[in-house]
């Protein structure tokens, strides 16, 4: 293959096909570094423009996908395309393999993962109410605790990867998480926080993962 300023062309020289005819041709095989990982992404549950009232819990927030992570480690890049995931002859799932350069890694997701159950429960535990004013109108400062609970019904221990969406600031947290502040919503009067655990989870009811954390948000009064 060959680049062309951002874009990568694969070429397959000398192919005469005949009308009704069809044509299979691998482009390239190669054997490369993975990882299984279990990734559970958690969005953000409270709107800062409206009244603070406790959020339903989606199915969506609560879905732990099975995916691997998989290092390039091939000669050339390789182009967003359909991927198929296989296991002894058995398709285990499809996704899209997103665009990945020599020598980055990527994430595959395969399907959800059913032996693994993740609850997210979030509560207010504190209020101050019209604390401050913001464009001249008031705000309460609520302070709201998070729960997080994995149980893994494998029979084999599995590592997840947490990723917690908030707006506020963090308090407090169980465990070493990584905590960053992302750039979207500058205007806002909440920041947007991002918390990343990545812990193992032995098998068994007994061993559930739980997680808490605390975090403070100014909202609407």
């Amino acid at each position: 293959g060959e680049s062309a300023e951002d874009l990568y062309f694969y070429r397959i020289p000398d192919v005469t096909l005949k009308k009704g005819e069809r044509g299979y041709y691998p482009l390239f095989t190669a054997e490369v570094p993975y990882e299984h990982l279990y990734t559970w992404d958690i969005p953000q549950s409270i709107n800062e423009n409206a009244n603070y009232q406790e959020q339903p819990q989606d199915s969506a927030m609560q879905t732990v996908w099975h995916a691997l992570k998989l290092t390039n480690t091939t000669p050339h890049p390789w182009t967003s395309a359909p991927a198929a995931t296989l296991k002894d002859g058995r398709i285990l799932g499809q996704d899209t393999l997103f665009y990945t350069a020599i020598g980055q890694s990527t994430e595959l997701k395969i399907t959800r993962a059913v032996s693994l159950n993740a609850e997210q429960n979030e509560y207010e535990i504190e209020r101050q109410r019209s604390a401050v004013q913001f464009y001249g109108r008031n705000y309460d400062l609520v302070s709201v605790q998070g729960e997080l609970a994995v149980t893994n019904f494998k029979n084999e221990e599995v590592v997840i990867e947490i990723k917690k969406n908030l707006k506020g600031e963090i308090q407090k947290y169980d465990g070493e998480p990584k905590i960053q502040r992302l750039a979207k919503g500058l205007s806002s009067v909440n920041p947007d926080t991002q918390v990343i655990w990545k812990l193992p989870v032995k098998p068994g009811k007994d061993n559930s993962l739980k997680l808490t954390y605390v975090y403070q948000i100014w909202v609407r009064g």
